[in-house]
């Protein structure tokens, strides 16, 4: 598995509710599931944006990587 790192949301009870429900139904194995699966689709919904923005850095995956880990370090120190 990929490297990780732990995050903190706040969600409305009716939210919650309703991904407790679909947790329930079997939709999803859990929670983490479901906000990883929701993040995913954001992620390729919104992955023309991202290859924009990551062609102006090297090529490298490496340099790539680096430069989302600078912009997460710059968002999170906003909070």
């Amino acid at each position: 598995m990929s490297e990780t790192e732990k995050i903190t949301i706040n969600l409305g009870l009716v939210d919650l509710g309703q991904i407790d429900l679909l947790v329930q139904e079997g939709f999803y194995s859990n929670r983490t599931d479901f906000i990883r699966t929701a993040i995913r689709t954001q992620l390729t919904t919104h992955a023309e944006e991202v290859r924009r923005w990551s062609s102006g850095c090297s090529t490298t995956p490496a340099a790539t990587w680096r430069r989302y880990a600078k912009l997460a370090r710059r968002w999170r120190s906003k909070f």
